[in-house]
C-alpha cells in the first residue's frame, strides 16, 4: 500500500507526498528496530534474573549440604589441636574418645562438595556475559578462584596424610560399625601412652595435623567466598527477609 501511494505521488509529481511517505517508512523501520532491540534486551534481562534466581537457590542448598561436613571436620581439627598440646606436654588434660576419633579420621581431607550447577552451565555455554552486575561477576570469579585453590591444596594434603591405623595398628585400632541409617562408620581405640612414647608416631601425627589444618582452613575459605557470593546475589535481586524470588524463566 505504501509503495502504491509513493508510485502515485511520483506520477503526480507530488514531491511533498513522496517525502512524507519516505519519512513514514524510515520511521517505521527505526521504531521496528527499537522494539526488536528492546525485546531482545528484555529477554536477556529475564535470562539474567532466571540465572541469578537459580544461583541463589543453589547457593542456599549448597550451604546446607556443606554445613554438616565442614562443621564436623572443624570439630575434628579442634580435637587434633588439643591432642597435639597433650602429646607435646603443652596441656595437662587427658585425651578422650573424641580425640581418638579425630586422630583416626585425620586422613580424611577430601573436598566437601563445592559445585554450583548453574556456574558449570554458564561456563560450558560461555554465558557469563548474561550476568551484567560487575559485583556478581566479581563474586563468582572470587568463589571459583577460592575453590580452585582449595582443590590444589587438598590434592597436596591427600598426598601428605597417613592412614594412622594402618601404619600404627598397635597404637590405634579401627573397627567398622553399622550406623542407624544403614551406613557404616569407623570407631577407634587409642593407646595414648604408647603414642606419647613413640617418636615415629608423633612425627606422623604432626604430618597429618598439618595436612588437616590446611584442609580445614580452605574449607572455611570456600564457605566465606560462598557466603560473600550469596550476599551479593541477594543485593542484586533486592531480596529482603520473607520476600519471594522472582519467578524463573523456563522458556
Amino acid at each position: 500500500m505504501i509503495l502504491a501511494r509513493i508510485s502515485r505521488a511520483i506520477r503526480e509529481q507530488n514531491w511533498f507526498a513522496v517525502a512524507l511517505e519516505f519519512v513514514i517508512v524510515i520511521a517505521g523501520v527505526v521504531i521496528g528496530f527499537q522494539i526488536q532491540g528492546w525485546s531482545a534486551m528484555q529477554s536477556e534481562r529475564d535470562r539474567e534474573v532466571a540465572y541469578l534466581a537459580r544461583l541463589h537457590t543453589e547457593i542456599e542448598e549448597l550451604q546446607v549440604t556443606r554445613e554438616r561436613s565442614v562443621s564436623r571436620r572443624e570439630g575434628f581439627y579442634t580435637r587434633l589441636v588439643e591432642f597435639a598440646d597433650m602429646l607435646n606436654g603443652r596441656a595437662d588434660d587427658e585425651p578422650e574418645e573424641e580425640h581418638c576419633a579425630a586422630i583416626g579420621l585425620s586422613f580424611v581431607v577430601s573436598n566437601p562438595t563445592d559445585r554450583l550447577a548453574v556456574l558449570d552451565e554458564l561456563l560450558s555455554v560461555g554465558g557469563f556475559e548474561t550476568i551484567r552486575s560487575p559485583e556478581v561477576r566479581a563474586a563468582i570469579g572470587n568463589y571459583l578462584l577460592v575453590v580452585r585453590r582449595a582443590e590444589d591444596s587438598n590434592a597436596l594434603s591427600r598426598d601428605m596424610v597417613i592412614v594412622l591405623h594402618d601404619q600404627f595398628p598397635h597404637l590405634i585400632r579401627a573397627a567398622s560399625r553399622q550406623g542407624g541409617i544403614g551406613l557404616p562408620y569407623s570407631e577407634f581405640e587409642c593407646d595414648f601412652d604408647g603414642m606419647r612414647a613413640d617418636p615415629v608416631f608423633r612425627n606422623a601425627f604432626a604430618t597429618n595435623g598439618f595436612g588437616f589444618s590446611t584442609h580445614n582452613a580452605h574449607n572455611l575459605s570456600v564457605d566465606g567466598a560462598l557466603s560473600a557470593l550469596h550476599g551479593t546475589v541477594d543485593e542484586v535481586l533486592e531480596l529482603e527477609a520473607g520476600h519471594d524470588l522472582p519467578p524463573e524463566n523456563t522458556e
